[in-house]
């Protein structure tokens, strides 16, 4: 292996780490809670995904931040990825709950 190939995988690997090591899990209703508590985070979009999962779209206006959220058929709801300035074209909201 070259020492470009290293710095490459090293470069990924750091990267990819941090996700992978703040992957929180918990009873969906515990975690929808606790984004809207502790962090004024409110679902703004969803959709179900083919194997049955949710994913959710949690976003912060005032903060402009925002949470994406998969749940299981089982209803655990993991935290997938975290960021800022969420932006929808042309929002819809849904009128039933998913």
């Amino acid at each position: 292996m070259n020492w470009l190939s290293i710095i490459a995988f090293l470069s990924v690997f750091t990267i990819i780490t941090p996700s992978v090591a703040e992957l929180t899990c918990l009873e969906r209703q515990s975690l929808t809670s606790y984004l809207a508590e502790e962090f004024s985070e409110i679902p703004v979009s969803a959709g179900i995904v083919d194997n049955g999962f949710l994913i959710e779209v949690f976003y912060n206006p005032k903060k402009d931040r925002w949470v994406i959220v998969m749940t299981s058929p089982d209803e655990t709801s993991c935290v997938m990825a975290t960021g800022a300035k969420w932006r929808m074209k042309n929002p819809v909201i849904p009128s039933d709950d998913l």
